[in-house]
Parts: structure tokens; sequence; C-alpha cells
């Protein structure tokens, strides 16, 4: 858990020092991408999918995304009114404002009664050079639990 929370520091304040339209050598580009559910979702246990609107901002100006995220294997016994996470977003190259469009899997936990949160491990995007490291902890109002692969998949919003 120390180290957990030293990375989000870590994490945090290059975000800080760099500001929103740091980049540096190699392509690493800072931005923070802010997701909420924004639907009911179907639930099945052992997968969940539910939809997603998610807004960036960072290098190459605020954009807007929608798409799926849920567990893709594991068990998924929430029933929520609220879920949402923001993932600082590193690696890559934002060539426009669908850069960061694609799949990502990682993993996740989370237990909630009331007032809830959610610790999820970096998503790595698949077919694309982002990764999305969890910023602190999400939050989520309902009753449940939650542990395995998630995944998030998102496009450019219409």
């Amino acid at each position: 858990m120390k180290k957990w929370i030293a990375s989000t520091v870590v994490a945090l304040a290059a975000l800080f020092a760099f500001g929103h339209e740091a980049r540096a050598e190699g392509g690493v580009v800072l931005g923070v991408l802010t997701c909420s559910k924004s639907g009911a979702g179907i639930t099945y246990v052992l997968h969940s999918r539910n939809p997603v609107t998610c807004e960036y901002n960072g290098v190459g100006g605020p954009s807007k995304y929608t798409g799926k995220s849920g567990i893709l294997f594991g068990v998924d016994l929430e029933i929520e009114h609220m879920d949402g996470m923001a993932y600082l977003v590193m690696g890559g190259t934002a060539t426009d404002k669908n850069s960061l469009q694609g799949y990502y899997i990682g993993a996740k936990a989370s237990v909630t009664v009331g007032v809830g949160l959610a610790a999820q491990a970096g998503l790595v995007g698949v077919g694309n050079d982002f990764v999305l490291v969890p910023v602190g902890l999400g939050g989520q109002i309902g009753i449940g639990a939650t542990a395995g692969i998630a995944y998030v998949d998102i496009a450019g919003a219409k």
C-alpha cells in the first residue's frame, strides 16, 4: 500500500511540475483522463460491461470519449449508482483529439457499502502506446465488491 501511495504522489508531482503541456524525449505525454459511468450496464457476476464517458485534459487539448468499461474476467457483485476514476496518461504521442481511443486492460479491486473506494492498477493500451495510471482512488456510491481484470474501451465522442 505504501508503494502504491508513493507511486501516486510521484505521478501527481510530475503532472503539476510539468503542467498540462508537458512532452519529454521518447514521446512521454502527460495529461489526465477522467471517466464515469454514463448509464445502466450489464453484470454477469464473472463479467460486467458499463457505458462510460471520459474527458481528457492535457497535451493536444481537451477531448471527449465514450465507450464501455467493466470486468473482463473476475467477480463483480456491485450495484452502483455512481462510479468514477481518474487516470494519469503516460506514453505515446498525442497526434489528434482521438489519440487515446482504444482498448486498455489492467487489474481492479473495490468494496462499497454506501460510499466506497476503488483501487485500480495501471491500464495498458492494446494496440497503442498509452498507459493509464490511476490518480489516487476512484469513488463510487452503491453496495458490493469487485475484483478481477478490468478493461476500458473508448472511442472519440460524436
